[in-house]
């Protein structure tokens, strides 16, 4: 299940075809929110923010990250949530601030 999901939301974005990714990311959201977020655990760097994504893409995507994140992958997670607080978008950068306090909420070991 994990890899035609990751598939699919990696070929969209290389063509410029958001809608695709969106679709995708929504089923995957969906499923991270109903206590699947194991399965996507070691894919996080996949929901990594590009730069030139639409904000609808970006805001999905770090909704994903609070919930996937976890003991193995947290420091990788954190580093990204980092550079995005600093970002040029208002709105990202409240969304990545957010995103700290679920983590916190969902790992206070990781605190």
């Amino acid at each position: 299940m994990q890899a035609p999901l990751i598939t699919l939301m990696t070929s969209s974005e290389t063509t410029e075809s958001y809608e695709v990714s969106f679709n995708v990311l929504s089923h995957i959201h969906l499923l991270v929110m109903r206590g699947a977020n194991w399965v996507f655990e070691t894919e996080h760097k996949q929901f990594f923010v590009k730069y030139d994504e639409p904000s609808y893409i970006k805001n999905l995507k770090l909704e994903i990250l609070a919930q996937i994140a976890s003991q193995s992958n947290i420091q990788d997670i954190v580093t990204e949530l980092t550079e995005y607080v600093t970002d040029v978008n208002v709105e990202i950068a409240r969304q990545s601030i957010m995103c700290f306090s679920t983590i916190t909420i969902r790992l206070p070991e990781m605190a």
